[in-house]
């Protein structure tokens, strides 16, 4: 839950730590790569909105995203350079 992991980052900080936030998307499915890219975005984009809104200092949290990659039963098959860019892509 992105507000979950905004608090977290909020308490973090307020004790005098730095926040590792780590949203975690699913590999399990039959998603394509493009879809992936696309979830991963709007995963990212709510995580950074809650923490805005809950007050978190920005430059003192550290992002760990997760790999993007299609889902696990995906019927099509991507090059590593395919999966590497797509990764580059998010961040």
């Amino acid at each position: 839950n992105m507000q979950d992991l905004a608090r977290y980052a909020l308490i973090c900080q307020s004790e005098g730590l730095m926040p590792i936030v780590e949203p975690d998307v699913s590999l399990s499915g039959t998603h394509t790569l493009e879809q992936a890219v696309d979830i991963n975005i709007k995963v990212q984009s709510e995580l950074f909105k809650a923490m805005i809104d809950h007050g978190v200092y920005m430059p003192g949290t550290t992002l760990k995203p997760n790999i993007i990659n299609a889902g696990k039963d995906c019927p099509v098959g991507y090059s590593v350079e395919e999966i590497a860019e797509a990764n580059i892509y998010v961040l």
